[in-house]
């Protein structure tokens, strides 16, 4: 490889001064060398008192060391899982009955006289319905705030700006709390929705069911 391909401005990430010096020290070694592959072979050049590694001249073969501080570092973390694993084991005397989860999967209702799912499967349903509305409603209101704050109007922008910054700055569980202790006891009950489901008839009360949730899930 020409040393001409390695003039100051090949080197963008090295400006200035520092940026002719370095090529001009290379452009030298090159030279000495006669050819790139030697100075890939060394790995490093030097410049100064300092030693500059490329990092396309690194040897990507190499094996990382192992120092002396990895493997202590090593042994203690094994050694606090085993410590971890004894006291659960010694301290909290609690015996694993896995036989016993696949009951909450399904129950027999003698009413109906068929399985129904039980706790574990309708927790399982509930989340999906959950993660799916959850998504339908997010993606709606990120695009009306989104384009509210891009508009023209100011009113929308502040409305906008102000979704943002109160959702971002809001943790995650106390929206959680606001949702659960203050929107479904306080508004839902004001609004009267838990009287409005119980008045609707068994067809709409199966179809609110498979969509969201059982009917009396609805208020706390």
């Amino acid at each position: 490889m020409h040393p001409r391909y390695f003039a100051p401005e090949s080197f963008p990430f090295i400006g200035g001064i520092a940026g002719h010096a370095f090529a001009g020290k290379f452009q030298q070694q090159l030279v000495q060398e006669s050819t790139v592959e030697q100075v890939i072979k060394r790995g490093t050049l030097r410049v100064g008192v300092s030693t500059f590694v490329p990092w396309a001249m690194k040897d990507k073969t190499a094996k990382p060391k192992i120092t002396i501080i990895d493997l202590v570092l090593g042994a203690l973390i094994i050694a606090f899982g085993f410590y971890i694993v004894h006291k659960v084991s010694v301290g909290l005397s609690y015996k694993w009955n896995w036989g016993a989860i696949p009951q909450y999967f399904f129950r027999y209702d003698s009413a109906t006289s068929s399985w129904v799912p039980n706790i574990l499967v309708e927790g399982f349903l509930t989340t999906i319905r959950l993660s799916i509305w959850a998504t339908v409603f997010a993606t709606f209101i990120g695009i009306v705030m989104g384009l509210s704050r891009v508009s023209q109007s100011l009113f929308k922008r502040l409305v906008g700006g102000t979704y943002v910054e109160l959702i971002r700055n809001l943790p995650p569980l106390v929206l959680i709390f606001i949702f659960y202790f203050f929107v479904s006891t306080q508004i839902l009950t004001t609004l009267g929705v838990e009287e409005f489901i119980r008045t609707r008839d068994e067809k709409t009360l199966a179809l609110m069911t498979f969509l969201f949730a059982k009917p009396s899930l609805f208020t706390a």
